[in-house]
């Protein structure tokens, strides 16, 4: 496929998946973070974190498969046209005879620039993984020591009523726990498979083009 437009669309697309992805990231870790003992999630919270990953998980399988898919430059690096020389011919009774030349085609050149932008979404787009992978391993232990720190509440409580409540938050804890936990998984996986898409992106730089030489 050669068609330049399509292409842009694609990368256009990509963009916007990466752009999304870190705000999804940047707003739950900001929500993550603020969990403390005075701060519990109640359940339509770890709702909306649930939901939060669920999108998550779109947004990278949809990228995934963007990238994966992005269609390859199939043309040729160059073209041929004919030029007429402007030196008039040593005989006048011989016409100037059209010489056929070659020259990169325009096509190609933006091919490269595409491909190359390919590439660097597909290492960023890694980048943001790994650093999400990082982000919800610290927000796990944090979440974990919230519930620790309940539990020890829940020890001393003189209150029945008292006891129950910080129950049902160390029980919400544990859902998030395994939630984040369960994600920092998948982007394990995901990261792997994302990356495994860089030598193909690069592949199809310019090297790949047919260059008549």
């Amino acid at each position: 496929m050669n068609d330049i437009a399509t292409r842009d669309d694609d990368l256009s697309q990509l963009v916007a998946l990466r752009n999304r992805y870190r705000e999804i990231c940047e707003l739950q870790s900001g929500r993550l973070d603020a969990i403390a003992i005075g701060n519990v999630p109640d359940e339509i919270a770890v709702g909306v974190e649930r939901m939060a990953i669920e999108e998550e998980a779109s947004v990278i399988e949809e990228f995934a498969r963007l990238a994966g898919e992005f269609p390859a430059y199939s043309g040729e690096g160059v073209r041929t046209v004919s030029v007429t020389p402007q030196k008039p011919s040593w005989f006048a009774l011989r016409r100037p005879a059209d010489v056929l030349v070659e020259e990169e085609d325009p096509s190609a050149a933006e091919a490269r620039l595409q491909d190359s932008r390919l590439l660097h979404l597909v290492v960023s787009f890694v980048d943001d993984l790994n650093e999400r992978r990082a982000s919800l391993q610290h927000a796990s232990y944090t979440i974990k020591r919230v519930a620790v720190g309940l539990n020890q509440s829940a020890a001393y409580s003189i209150s029945e009523d008292g006891a129950r409540k910080i129950e049902r938050e160390r029980h919400r804890l544990e859902t998030l726990v395994s939630l984040v936990e369960r994600t920092t998984a998948e982007i394990v996986v995901a990261s792997r498979r994302v990356g495994a898409l860089a030598p193909m992106a690069e592949g199809e730089g310019p090297e790949q083009l047919k260059l008549a030489g």
